[in-house]
């Protein structure tokens, strides 16, 4: 296999979104195949600034889910709309929750806090 720019870019062009899903459960090989690529993707200095919730569970599914439709009601009736028709997404074999890690935004720099060359220093940087 080729791993230069050209293969990358073939990838790229041939990806599809796919709007049918299969019912049942998912293999736990593919699980796991799932959970290595996340574990080596890339993160600022590997932080790797999340965790992971595997949720097949269907009463749980449809509580998020009834959670989910339940907070859209407090925005237009635009996103209303469009949560609805995304909510069954929530129901699927296997939902993956990605939540970010509390206090990790903390650990990043802020770029407007970085002073422009020539202009006086920030009090950020006295601290």
């Amino acid at each position: 296999m080729d791993d230069g720019p050209a293969s990358l870019l073939d990838i790229i062009k041939k990806r599809r979104t796919n709007r049918e899903y299969r019912r049942g459960k998912v293999s736990s090989e593919a699980t796991n195949a799932l959970l290595e690529a996340v574990r080596w993707a890339p993160s600022s200095a590997n932080t790797q600034p999340w965790e992971l919730v595997l949720i097949d569970d269907d009463k749980i599914q449809r509580e998020l889910r009834d959670a989910y439709l339940e907070e859209s009601l407090l925005h237009d009736a635009h996103y209303q709309t469009v949560s609805r028709k995304q909510a069954d997404l929530i129901t699927v074999p296997l939902l993956i929750a990605v939540c970010g890690k509390v206090g990790s935004k903390e650990s990043y720099v802020d770029a407007s806090e970085i002073p422009i060359r020539g202009q006086k220093r920030s009090s950020y940087e006295d601290r």
